[in-house]
């Protein structure tokens, strides 16, 4: 195969810098800024920790508790957790039930797991914990924690005192991994992350009269009813739970005593215009999103300094559509726009073809969608930057990286081209 120009598999970082693999001058290495202590990640040992200001996070993929044996550079935009003191439940509201802090092995690997128990009052009744937050009216918000069966193997998650539809409970089952009924207007999943811990969460959108709702957190021992024995043994373990808006669990962010917010993450600014042939080349990824769409355009981008001469790769507003774009304003010519449609939210090979006459997509090994009709391109020596965003600082980046590359295809004959997009993207 041929040698890229400049190729990022993420491996090396230090403090606001993100190493390149080529080209080894150091010219090809990315500036990474996060300007808050408040982001985790997943450690190659399947652990959530803390990540210092400004420092990339290397995360490691878990797929049903298995934790992937390579990382990927994970990009995130702001995000603020509301629920206060994330770890320590003994200060939640609580009907009908006890909390004991620090009784497990958290996810993160320290005694910080609570167990979730009735109050061994007898009867039935609901087991729940609940903390009421403010919310913004007509968003997407999203609650999650992560549980763990114990004497019980269900619970539910529960958004009170919104508005219809959002109003509504949901169910997980903590013992086979699976979303048992999702409320209407809940968005419902689960994630495995080992050792018995389950990410359980719910997506919805609010109203326009809610400014405040309660989160709720209940232990079931059937999957269809919250009306338990309270015998001392309808309990769960719990930990990190969370509630944002997002149309998806992001990241684990961290509360003690208030809200904390995980600032947006910027990555750009690589190589120069050696790097770069603006004539021709191809631009590849490897990258998968958490869920299916975005409110904006998320693009890795070859650029100039400026919006007028671009080439994008990446994922566009709608539903399942990847996206490749050259914007050729300087060249006086329209812009070429091609997409497919299909799964974002698995790691997919992308790659975009530039060259005058022939702009071709190519996923997974197939050439999905060409321009052969375009004849310009840009001048020699005009593109000299690729960033995770626009060259504005727009439309930055919302995935999780695991392989970008740019190759010069400067002499090579279209059948090599062609071999050499197959090889990238299958």
């Amino acid at each position: 195969m041929e040698q890229p120009n400049f190729a990022l598999i993420p491996s090396g970082f230090k403090t606001a810098l993100v190493y390149s693999v080529i080209p080894e001058s150091g010219v090809g290495d990315l500036t990474f800024d996060r300007n808050l202590q408040t982001a985790t990640r997943i450690n190659k040992d399947g652990l959530i920790e803390g990540v210092a200001a400004d420092m990339p996070r290397l995360n490691y993929e878990v797929n049903n508790g298995v934790v992937d044996s390579c990382p990927h550079l994970l990009l995130e935009m702001e995000s603020s957790n509301l629920v206060t003191n994330s770890e320590v439940f003994n200060g939640f509201s609580k009907t009908n039930s006890t909390i004991t802090d620090n009784s497990t092995t958290s996810p993160a690997g320290d005694v910080t797991g609570a167990i979730l128990s009735d109050d061994s009052g007898g009867g039935s009744s609901v087991v729940e914990i609940y903390q009421t937050v403010s919310v913004s009216v007509n968003k997407e918000h999203t609650m999650s924690v992560f549980a763990k069966k114990r004497g019980a193997n269900f619970i539910a998650l529960r958004a009170a005192n919104f508005t219809s539809p959002a109003d509504g409970q949901s169910f997980f089952n903590l013992n086979t991994g699976a979303v048992v009924s999702a409320a209407t207007g809940h968005t419902a999943k689960i994630e495995n992350y080992g050792n018995g811990w389950y990410r359980c969460s719910i997506t919805f959108t609010s109203h326009s009269s809610d400014t405040t709702g309660t989160l709720v957190l209940r232990v079931s021992t059937n999957g269809t009813s919250t009306t338990v024995s309270r015998d001392g043994n309808s309990n769960i373990f719990i930990w990190g739970w969370q509630f944002e808006q997002a149309n998806y669990a992001t990241s684990y962010i961290p509360t003690s005593s208030g809200s904390s917010t995980r600032s947006t993450e910027t990555c750009k600014d690589a190589g120069d215009v050696n790097t770069f042939n603006s004539v021709e080349g191809i631009l590849y990824a490897e990258l998968k999103r958490e869920v299916e769409t975005d409110d904006e355009f998320r693009r890795i981008v070859i650029h100039s300094g400026s919006t007028n001469n671009e080439i994008k790769l990446g994922y566009s507003g709608t539903i399942n559509q990847i996206k490749a774009v050259a914007v050729l304003t300087s060249a006086g010519s329209a812009d070429v726009d091609l997409s497919f449609t299909g799964s974002v939210t698995s790691f997919t090979k992308m790659a975009f073809l530039y060259k005058a006459n022939k702009y071709e997509l190519w996923v997974n090994g197939n050439r999905e969608a060409q321009d052969i009709t375009e004849a310009n391109t840009f001048a020699p020596n005009t593109l000299n930057k690729l960033s995770f965003e626009q060259s504005d600082g727009s439309d930055k980046l919302r995935a999780k990286v695991k392989d970008v590359r740019y190759y010069d295809t400067d002499g090579m004959s279209n059948t090599e081209i062609e071999n050499l997009l197959t090889q990238l993207t299958q």
